[in-house]
């Protein structure tokens, strides 16, 4: 949206108290976190696994479970932090910063995870990225090799490691997968089919 020229130079209006409220509820929220996260890393030393990947070799399965949930957590708390305070930074001057990441446990769709997680990122790929390509406007075909592009840049993004490459390649494959489930449902007109057999949470899931 265009930016008016006359509201440019106007005086900025200083911030209300419901505002101020809000603003200091959520710079409360991620300072405790920050916190809880310092606090965490003091007591327990779950990252030096990353060090000494080999003991991983001797714990049973439940135990692999539970690490890689956690350092799912620590992941998704970390970035909270790391994306909240700058967001209630940015409040003070009313910017429209975008939120942080939804709680993982929650997430159970690769398309919710890419959309909730990393805000700016998303915005970034959809605007940059899939849209200029083409997107869904220009047939299925165009849509996942703009999708696939998308991811193609995530992975370069974060590093261009191999590990990066087979954990983007398995995350368009699931957001791909997804997308063609929706499709052939709506084409072939199974939604009471669906509605019917599944149940609510998977209904929404696939729908």
């Amino acid at each position: 949206m265009a930016l008016d020229i006359q509201e440019y130079y106007q005086e900025p209006k200083p911030l209300s108290k419901e505002e101020l409220k809000k603003i200091l509820k959520e710079f409360l929220r991620y300072a405790f976190w920050w916190v809880f996260i310092d606090a965490a890393l003091h007591f327990l030393y779950f990252p030096a696994f990353q060090q000494r990947r080999h003991l991983l070799m001797f714990l049973p399965s439940w135990a692999i479970g539970g690490i890689a949930l956690n350092q799912l957590i620590f992941f998704q708390v970390k970035y909270v932090v790391l994306y909240g305070l700058p967001r209630a930074i940015g409040l003070f001057d009313r910017v429209d910063v975008p939120l942080p990441p939804i709680c993982v446990l929650g997430t159970y769709m690769f398309q919710d995870f890419w959309r909730y997680f990393d805000r700016g990122l998303h915005r970034l790929l959809v605007q940059c990225i899939y849209i200029p390509l083409g997107g869904s406007r220009r047939g299925l075909l165009m849509q996942l090799l703009s999708s696939l592009v998308c991811f193609w840049f995530v992975y370069y993004w974060h590093g261009s490691d191999t590990h990066l490459l087979y954990w983007s390649w398995f995350n368009w494959v699931g957001v791909t997968l997804e997308q063609l489930i929706q499709l052939t449902i709506a084409k072939h007109g199974m939604e009471t089919y669906c509605k019917r057999k599944l149940s609510g949470a998977m209904y929404v899931c696939v729908l």
